[in-house]
């Protein structure tokens, strides 16, 4: 299952590039607003990638990572026709990322799901 969720999760990090980098005219819109499409595409990517990774240290690495990867994908669209990376769009990329990995890595070492679970959790 790990291997599913990772796998999902790094496609789900190219599917952002692809949205990120061609120009405006060729964007699919979803119908909601640009912030919560940036929140909602973080959140889901940093959701599988955590859940793909949480019994490895790297696990820590996906929040931060995700963040340095949202501010790129903002710079490059500098340079992409009809396109423009903006501030408020990295802030809430990095915001949809962190929130996946606090909540997941909360819930994975409450107490109830670590007895559903026994031995599974890696000691931190």
């Amino acid at each position: 299952m790990s291997a599913i969720l990772r796998l999902a999760g790094w496609l789900s990090v190219l599917a952002i590039a692809a949205l990120s980098l061609v120009p405006g005219d060729f964007r699919p819109h979803t119908g909601i607003s640009g912030l919560a499409e940036h929140f909602a595409a973080y959140f889901g990517t940093a959701s599988l990638l955590t859940l793909g990774y949480w019994q490895s240290a790297g696990r820590r690495a996906i929040g931060p990572g995700l963040m340095v990867y949202a501010g790129l994908m903002e710079v490059a669209q500098l340079w992409i026709p009809g396109r423009n990376g903006q501030l408020i769009d990295f802030a809430v990329s990095s915001l949809g990322a962190f929130a996946a990995v606090i909540l997941i890595l909360a819930a994975l070492s409450s107490e109830p799901v670590r007895r559903l679970v026994p031995g599974r959790f890696p000691r931190d």
